[in-house]
């Protein structure tokens, strides 16, 4: 090889380490961007229960749904749902989770945040939360949860279309639906109707 061979060769080895220590630092400060997002929800979560959780009332709303006797609904808001791939039916937590003594834990499923393409988008609509029931409404269909097939609900955040976003898992009987929600009040208003 000549002398202008091995210039260009250690040229693009110097360009390959470089790119390699830029990849490193985007990676770990990455990482550690969403390490920190999981302690906020967790400290978000833990204050929460000391201060919202028993201390908030429910109040039922009029929605525009036939309910059943007895059954009264405390909230109707958008949210987007997903549903899991190659979720193991026996599946009842993540796999990483922080407890929360009577309260929501904290989700990491497999150390990591749920990445889209793990996500198959299952419903966007209204979500309407019921004594006995989940019901996400939109123009073209109805899907309705009996609060008893949940078997657990955990806080986790999820990257959908580059951008970080909180939510929950809700484990049903054989699947996992991710449900995008930006506050801890409608988590806590589901669990609190699920623990009924």
């Amino acid at each position: 090889m000549t002398t202008w061979g091995w210039i260009l060769l250690a040229i693009l080895i110097v360009i390959l380490i470089i790119f390699i220590i830029i990849w490193w630092i985007f990676y770990n400060r990455k990482q550690e961007m969403i390490f920190n997002i999981f302690k906020r929800l967790e400290v978000e979560n833990q204050e929460y229960l000391n201060n919202k959780y028993l201390k908030n009332t429910l109040q039922e709303i009029d929605v525009k749904l036939k309910l059943n006797p007895n059954e009264h609904a405390y909230s109707d808001e958008i949210i987007n749902v997903y549903l899991t791939k190659k979720q193991k039916q026996s599946k009842l937590s993540s796999k990483f989770f922080i407890p929360f003594e009577k309260g929501i834990n904290v989700g990491y499923d497999n150390g990591k945040k749920n990445i889209e393409n793990n996500l198959i988008p299952f419903q966007l609509g209204h979500l309407v939360v019921t004594n006995h029931r989940l019901l996400i409404i939109n123009e073209d269909i109805t899907t309705t949860w009996d609060l008893n097939l949940i078997k657990n609900i955990e806080l986790s955040i999820f990257q959908i279309k580059n951008e970080i976003k909180q939510g929950i898992y809700l484990f049903m009987e054989d699947k996992c639906y991710i449900m995008i929600i930006n506050n801890l009040d409608l988590a806590y208003l589901i669990y609190r109707m699920w623990k009924k």
